[in-house]
């Protein structure tokens, strides 16, 4: 599957399945919901993935730091409390690269 820039995607684009990859800019870790903000070259979006889905993708986006890079493949769904109009239900995620946290700032 080809990969979607984040600046591509809009709210319009229904429940169609892309694949995005970027850095994790930030995880919010719920008691059944978890948010990942990734990043892409200055664009950000808001992955939403519901814990009891798939404890197994629950357990890596736990494992996840800023800065760590992701491939993940999922559905664009609008949603009014998201920035950007949207947010993406995974399907898949693979974790390219876990970054050592906390980050080195020089």
């Amino acid at each position: 599957m080809k990969t979607t820039f984040l600046n591509q995607i809009t709210p319009d684009m229904g429940e169609q399945d892309i694949r995005i990859q970027g850095f994790v800019e930030a995880l919010r870790n719920q008691s059944k919901i978890q948010f990942l903000v990734i990043n892409q070259e200055g664009t950000s979006v808001q992955v939403t993935h519901w814990k009891a889905n798939d404890e197994n993708m629950a357990a890596e986006i736990s494992n996840l730091t800023p800065g760590s890079t992701v491939d993940i493949v999922g559905k664009v769904q609008k949603s009014e409390k998201a920035k950007s109009g949207f947010e993406i239900i995974p399907t898949s995620l693979n974790v390219t690269s876990v970054a050592q946290s906390p980050l080195c700032v020089i």
